[in-house]
């Protein structure tokens, strides 16, 4: 899937299939609960346990353009957003976004601004920061 950010949205009992056929916004993938694990981490099933989508937010790879390319998203398509979030099924959501964690630094630190954080929690979603580990060339 790669950096960027994304609006995650599943439930054990969620249609994706639904989903995906009656949405316009860019969906980068969807799984079906029973299908395998793409990557397997220590002490979890080997199948997968919902079903979800994965729509693209952001390109971007630094996480001030992600938040502003969200704070759009999320103002573009609240109607379908909250059409999504309220299908049958859909248990849980959160708008991920993805960094590279530098290895030459020690610490990074990331805020979100509250107008974000108080959209999200007003749709019922998490926040969510994923760390990637960068290779860096010198």
């Amino acid at each position: 899937m790669g950096l960027g950010s994304f609006l995650h949205v599943w439930g054990e009992r969620f249609d994706a299939d639904a989903c995906v056929a009656g949405t316009n916004l860019p969906v980068e993938r969807l799984w079906h609960k029973g299908e395998p694990r793409r990557l397997r981490l220590r002490g979890q099933a080997p199948e997968l346990g919902d079903s979800g989508v994965d729509i693209r937010v952001s390109e971007a790879s630094d996480l001030a353009t992600q938040i502003a390319d969200a704070q759009v998203f999320l103002s573009q398509h609240d109607g379908e957003i909250e059409r999504i979030l309220g299908l049958p099924g859909a248990s849980a959501a959160c708008l991920d976004f993805s960094l590279s964690w530098r290895s030459d630094s020690a610490a990074q630190f990331s805020r979100f601004p509250p107008d974000l954080l108080a959209r999200a929690a007003a749709l019922g979603m998490w926040l969510q920061l994923s760390h990637y580990a960068e290779d860096r060339e010198e």
